[in-house]
Parts: C-alpha cells; structure tokens; sequence
C-alpha cells in the first residue's frame, strides 16, 4: 500500500549520486557491457578458430 506522506519521496537530478550504492549504478551498467561484449567477441574468435583446426 502506498504511503501517503511526502517525506520519503524519490531524488532527482544530482540527488541521486547523494548514496554509495547510487554512485555505483553506472559503472554496474558500463561493465556488465563490457564484460558481455568481451565474452561475446571471445565467444566469435573462438568458434573461427575451431572451425579452422
């Protein structure tokens, strides 16, 4: 049920940097990129790779 004070509303604009784990939401999202973009490449090389053995 939602609560009907305005106290614990939602930041917004630079507010929202103003927590640890909130500082760390992009990076989450740059390196989860990252790190599926290597294993997809990895994924490519390695299948050209096997088919030339």
């Amino acid at each position: 049920m939602a609560s009907t004070t305005s106290g614990d509303s939602l930041p917004t604009g630079s507010k929202i940097f103003s927590t640890i784990p909130d500082v760390f939401f992009i990076p989450e999202f740059v390196m989860s990129y990252v790190a599926t973009l290597l294993y997809f490449i990895h994924a490519i090389f390695s299948a050209i790779r096997w088919r030339r053995s």
